[in-house]
């Protein structure tokens, strides 16, 4: 029985490592994805708050500044999304099981 619960608190032991590992997987992912789309929104966001908050004075550098990045959010979220593909998410293998007759 000693044996048996050896076992069980090695897998339990393998399965939290698995779940921390995936959770950080998955804070990673978020993380960069809402980057990304920051990164494209920001710039639009303050040319427009610049224009409420002067009276619709437009600089124009901004603006065309903001409209590049903000027209390329869809490639910016492309290459998030085949950089996180091309990363791959391992998978956890089980352990052998021995079978004993």
């Amino acid at each position: 029985k000693k044996i048996a619960m050896k076992r069980s608190t090695g897998m339990q032991q393998l399965r939290e490592n698995a779940r921390k590992k995936m959770m950080q997987q998955v804070a990673f992912q978020i993380s960069l994805y809402l980057f990304s789309f920051w990164f494209t929104f920001v710039p639009t966001s303050i040319d427009f708050a610049y224009g409420i908050l002067n009276d619709g004075k437009i600089l124009y550098d901004l603006l065309i500044f903001a409209n590049c990045v903000f027209a390329l959010q869809g490639f910016v979220m492309a290459m998030v999304y085949f950089t996180l593909q091309r990363l791959g998410t391992p998978q956890v293998e089980p352990l052998p099981t021995s079978t004993s007759g």
